[in-house]
């Protein structure tokens, strides 16, 4: 659509978020800086910060060594942007073009064939800007620079003009643009929208950088399919190719693949050449949006995974914040799953925007409020347990309580005040026929007699379905298990049943669901004589569980 230049232009100057109010904002925020007027005074000492006008190849020359505690750029990315031409229009009317095409064609770090500037020439200078940047940056300090270009080649360009010039290459972030899309990121082939942070890091000693051995294909296809083994066992869920690249590159530095700028050698050739044979792509759905994820063909070639999925170690992180702080902004949501899940563990914003809806609303602000369901059912956590204990004792079951719980004081429809320690008659499962036992202690309730326990019940308010799983597998099959959950986490139950790990646990391992309204209330409806016979093959497990699972529960009551 057309616009008029003019009529953008004066709203760049004074519109809503134009440069007369980034002036007033930035005149209140710099109120107490001291900004040098020459870059002499500056290294004086008197003086905060200072904005120097050209070129930062210029002003590293004139920096003293080991001077500079961290640097943060956004270099050209190769012949994307052609940002000297750009600009000679603004340059002719502000009148500052003084030997300015003379300057550009010399200078500017850019592919461009009407300059005479092949991709050699271009990885020169980049790699020039990249040995000065080395010099003025202090030793024990970092380099972050933003990139942008979907070509393999020129990131791969980047990364080893850092390392050759004595950086530590040591992790890619990727920022998704601030209306990310579902549908790029489940692309499996697919390049991210948006920017990528390349970190790189000064060593504390000088050494001598020495030109790590050409890799060659053999080599090359082994360490990606190591790593994305390793990758995707670590994260224990079907994973974005965005997310496979940036971890990746990393481990392809340490082992010298950037030895060499024309390796013809790519990440996707190699997976496209194994899916099917060792990776298989899941459908999953983002945000409304399905697409496909990268996972294990034969889960079983990696030893037994046992880590809990990502995506469940993030709902955990969100559900601990909002119950600290009952209401948060998105950013510091992400900052908090950032630092308890760096690197290639960090979940894209979407997929922490659908966990933030199941224990938050937005409201105005910006802000995430805890859903008041979310304390409620907290509540009643160890109302059920408690509930269940009483269920099994009048069937003639011996009662155990996990660890965990042993010390919740008991509330709701059950008679208050009580321990949930106090539903126990067994002292320990030292006689009990289990594996593993210091994990089994910790299974919610347990129904035992003669030494075998006859039925597991873990009850899950709101978080840790996938860790319920991980611990009832040490029970035997034959062992009935049981999921309790409120009646509105059965959408999320659904969504984790799309998960080829969760999906497996489940069926195979004789598991069931419960559910809180319907066990409370049979108990309210029984309390006063409260007979365990009287709702024998009464089923409270949902239609949608018994798609995955056909199996017919105990009597419960």
């Amino acid at each position: 659509m057309e616009q008029n230049v003019w009529l953008k232009f004066e709203s760049a100057i004074k519109g809503a978020q134009g440069l007369v109010k980034a002036k007033v904002e930035s005149n209140q925020y710099f109120k107490k800086i001291k900004i040098a007027p020459s870059l002499k005074k500056f290294f004086a000492g008197n003086y905060d910060i200072y904005i120097y006008n050209g070129s930062c190849l210029d002003l590293m020359d004139k920096i003293p060594d080991e001077f500079v505690d961290y640097i943060f750029t956004d270099p050209p990315y190769d012949a994307a942007i052609q940002f000297g031409e750009l600009s000679y229009l603004w340059v002719c009317w502000l009148k500052f073009n003084n030997n300015y095409l003379d300057n550009l064609i010399a200078n500017e770090i850019v592919r461009n064939k009407r300059q005479d500037k092949d991709f050699t020439v271009y990885h020169s200078l980049l790699s020039s800007s990249f040995q000065k940047m080395f010099k003025v940056l202090k030793q024990d300090k970092y380099l972050t620079l933003t990139f942008h270009n979907p070509t393999f080649k020129v990131r791969n360009a980047t990364i080893r003009a850092g390392i050759f010039s004595g950086f530590d290459f040591e992790k890619i972030h990727h920022q998704e643009l601030a209306r990310p899309s579902a549908k790029s990121l489940l692309q499996p082939f697919g390049s991210a929208q948006g920017d990528f942070y390349l970190r790189f890091y000064k060593p504390v000693t000088k050494k001598q950088v020495v030109l790590p051995e050409e890799i060659d294909e053999m080599r090359f296809e082994r360490i990606v399919i190591e790593t994305t083994t390793k990758l995707l066992a670590e994260r224990a869920e079907p994973t974005p190719y965005t997310q496979i690249i940036n971890y990746i590159d990393p481990v392809l530095a340490k082992h010298g693949f950037f030895s060499s700028l024309h390796t013809g050698l790519d990440i996707k050739n190699v997976l496209q050449k194994y899916l099917d044979v060792k990776f298989c792509l899941v459908e999953k759905t983002i945000s409304g949006t399905t697409g496909k994820l990268w996972w294990f063909k034969d889960p079983s070639i990696v030893a037994r995974l046992k880590e809990v999925p990502l995506s469940e170690r993030v709902e955990q992180t969100i559900f601990r914040k909002m119950m600290q702080k009952g209401k948060v902004t998105f950013t510091e949501m992400w900052e908090a799953i950032s630092i308890d899940f760096p690197n290639s563990l960090t979940s894209d914003s979407l997929s922490i925007k659908d966990a933030l809806k199941i224990y938050a609303k937005q409201v105005k602000g910006g802000y995430w409020l805890i859903q008041p369901s979310i304390r409620q059912r907290v509540n009643q956590h160890s109302e059920i347990i408690a509930i269940l204990a009483l269920a099994g004792k009048r069937k003639g079951y011996d009662i155990w309580i996990g660890k965990r719980e042993q010390r919740d004081r008991v509330s709701g429809v059950v008679k208050g005040g009580k321990l949930l320690q106090d539903y126990i008659s067994l002292s320990s499962l030292k006689e009990i026929n289990v594996t593993n036992r210091d994990v089994v202690e910790n299974i919610d309730l347990l129904w035992i007699e003669e030494k075998n326990i006859k039925a597991a019940f873990e009850v899950e308010a709101t978080t840790g379905m996938t860790s319920a799983l991980l611990r009832g597998s040490n029970l035997d099959y034959d062992v009935p298990k049981y999921m309790v959950i409120p009646e509105e986490r059965e959408t999320q139950l659904q969504n984790k049943m799309s998960s080829p790990l969760f999906a497996q646990y489940f069926n195979n391992e004789n598991w069931q669901v419960l559910y809180f309204n319907a066990v409370r209330n049979e108990y309210l409806k029984q309390r006063a004589r409260f007979d365990i016979h009287s709702l024998s093959k009464r089923l409270v497990m949902r239609d949608v569980v018994e798609e995955y699972n056909k199996k017919t529960q105990i009597e419960i009551f």
